[in-house]
């Protein structure tokens, strides 16, 4: 450092406030002839470039229904089992640590084989058409997105 410890201290405080540059005379290089651009314009959330509405809704979909699917799976089999009777409290207990420490097989688990009192058909209904919409909406987002 020029002066050593004899040169005025200035604190590192604005260092950058006065510095304007002028953006306009800054210059991009030159795009090279060989180079292909393949990115879509469109509004981009998570990655993923949602071009149109239609694909906005159906990547949304995507997103958010298998989240929705397990938070309402866990809210109801966890609200079943604390208003459950029958149930010993070390049962109840493994069935919750199983529902909330392995991510949806614990969930459908219990709804399979923890004899949920709810009744079967709103069981199958429950686990197999939350899953079968998102597959439908799956496969119609790869089928429109030209993938499959």
């Amino acid at each position: 450092m020029p002066g050593g410890d004899a040169a005025d201290v200035r604190p590192a405080v604005n260092v950058f406030a006065e510095a304007r540059p002028d953006i306009e005379s800054i210059g991009l290089p030159d795009v090279p002839a060989s180079l292909e651009v393949t990115q879509q314009k469109g509004v981009n959330l998570m990655g993923v470039t949602f071009a149109s509405v239609i694909g906005g809704f159906l990547g949304l979909y995507a997103y958010v229904l298998p989240l929705a699917l397990y938070a309402a799976w866990v809210v109801i089999a966890l609200w079943e089992i604390i208003r459950r009777d029958d149930l010993s409290t070390g049962a109840g207990v493994g069935w919750m640590l199983a529902i909330l420490v392995i991510p949806f097989l614990g969930v459908i688990g219990y709804y399979l084989l923890g004899k949920s009192q709810i009744p079967a058909a709103y069981r199958w209904t429950m686990l197999a058409g939350g899953m079968g919409v998102y597959v439908l909406f799956l496969v119609l987002g790869l089928v429109i997105g030209g993938i499959a």
